[in-house]
């Protein structure tokens, strides 16, 4: 396997890098804001919603999420040259502390750790601000709310009688025993006075509309974020109970608020919400929930790339809650062990087109009892390497001619910094002269040392964007035929 004389990576992970980041550019906030954002004389059209802007005092712009800032750093560009001098222009929104996005007239307040997936204080004093102004909007206002991945740790307030901390106990407790995103967003909405549709259960404005960035397989809008502008009739304790029945889990061991809030339902199922106590009704006509992005235009434009590179590209994007870190990584090694690569030390056979499997998705980890650090993609890439190792035993054996590179769209895995991971041959060959083994590394939840250790890591920063898991699986049988492959 050639490598580049620059990077040191082989040609087969310097694809997958650019095939992955192509993905990620696909679903950048600025093209999608353009994308949806249509403009004629005095009419704006949103999706297929028609607004004369000049019938408006005040434009607000709320919102929550990894990507909100940079979306309402778009959405500005957009509005602001186009209002005229009697027409307001304010706005608030929670971000990471990392957001480096920029937004005029619009707040960008940075409210909790990068790479921390619990809410802070900084958090529920933005929301407070942003209720606030869902509040203040009168029929002459027009509202655009912002939500995106990271949004249900990043718009929180407890409903009264519930601390802050007692709360992201329970989301601790529902992540450590392998709690899916949809679990995690059907529990925490109970929780919350602006959840499940309660931040527009009172508002009042000429027209509200969301423009909904999905990180959640199959882009249920009730459950991105916890869906704050999405009324859903199955949002009662009921549902948050049952969580706890699939995952078994009992209320013993939870903090003592969280039972005797839930315990509170009336027997209709429905509980009161704090200052939200409409929150069962269904938001008024004015709202619009309109979804401008999601996973499948991420691994649609990396397919592109990949053909382009020469590639026989296939996609998968899965729609409803993956199985574990250390069965998808499995799954895929064997993918890459199925294409008929030859084991050993020699070159893979000429056995027709290079394949290039395009996968998106969002696996669970379950985590031991002291677990390390890492997150589902380095853990994934990990159980992968594990499953390769066993296929080819002994010092000398390693597979040749593959990469198999997972990472999230917003540049972060779990509480690390780092994207994910990407192994490829010459990975296998280094951890044999290493003497590595990853199997007490995923006992541990510990991927992130083991790739520290081995190399392997892949760092993007974040990336102003979040809409799940790329894995970019290649094996390389035959010849390329792009016009664009590396030589």
């Amino acid at each position: 396997m050639s490598a580049d004389p620059q990077t040191g990576r082989s040609r087969l992970a310097l694809d997958a890098e650019a095939i992955f980041r192509a993905g990620v550019a696909a679903v950048q906030p600025q093209r999608l804001i353009e994308r949806a954002f249509k403009f004629e004389q005095a009419w704006l059209l949103v999706g297929d919603e028609p607004l004369r802007l000049g019938d408006y005092r005040r434009i607000v712009i709320v919102g929550a999420g990894k990507a909100s800032g940079a979306m309402a750093t778009a959405l500005v560009e957009q509005l602001q040259p186009r209002l005229g001098q009697a027409q307001e222009l304010v706005g608030w929104v929670n971000v990471p502390d990392d957001c480096r996005a920029t937004a005029g007239p619009v707040r960008i307040h940075r409210s909790r750790p990068a790479g921390s997936n619990l809410p802070t204080e900084r958090v529920v004093a933005g929301t407070r601000e942003i209720v606030a102004l869902v509040d203040s909007l009168t029929p002459r206002d027009l509202c655009f709310c912002l939500i995106s991945g990271g949004g249900s740790a990043l718009l929180a307030w407890p409903v009264d009688g519930i601390s802050l901390a007692d709360k992201c106990e329970s989301s601790r407790l529902l992540a450590a025993r392998g709690a899916t995103i949809q679990q995690l967003n059907r529990f925490r909405r109970q929780l919350s006075q602006v959840k499940g549709g309660r931040l527009v259960a009172r508002q009042q404005a000429g027209k509200f509309i969301s423009l909904i960035l999905s990180d959640v397989l199959g882009d249920p809008l009730e459950l991105i974020a916890s869906g704050p502008t999405v009324s859903d009739p199955a949002n009662t304790p009921d549902s948050a109970r049952a969580v706890l029945e699939e995952l078994g889990l009992d209320w013993s061991e939870f903090p003592a608020s969280i039972g005797q809030w839930l315990r509170r339902a009336t027997p209709g199922g429905k509980a009161a919400h704090g200052n939200f106590d409409g929150a069962s009704h269904a938001p008024s006509r004015a709202v619009r929930n309109l979804l401008v992005g999601s996973l499948a235009l991420a691994v649609e434009a990396a397919a592109a790339e990949a053909r382009t590179r020469g590639y026989q590209v296939t996609t998968e994007i899965q729609q409803r809650p993956e199985v574990t870190a250390l069965e998808e990584g499995g799954r895929l090694a064997n993918w890459i062990l199925d294409s008929g690569l030859e084991l050993g030390a020699g070159p893979a056979k000429e056995n027709g087109r290079a394949s290039c499997l395009i996968s998106g998705g969002e696996p669970i980890v379950r985590l031991c009892s002291q677990p390390g650090l890492g997150g589902r993609n380095q853990e994934l890439v990990l159980a992968g390497l594990a499953e390769l190792l066993a296929a080819a035993p002994g010092s000398a054996g390693w597979l040749n001619d593959f990469c198999l590179l997972s990472a999230g769209t917003d540049g972060e895995d779990g509480t690390t910094t780092v994207a994910g991971a990407r192994i490829d041959g010459d990975f296998i060959r280094h951890c044999r002269e290493l003497r590595l083994d990853p199997t007490p590394y995923l006992a541990t939840n510990n991927s992130h040392q083991f790739f520290s250790e081995a190399g392997g890591l892949l760092l993007t920063g974040p990336t102003g964007t979040n809409v799940g898991d790329l894995r970019i699986v290649i094996r390389s049988g035959g010849q390329l035929t792009g016009e664009n492959q590396l030589n």
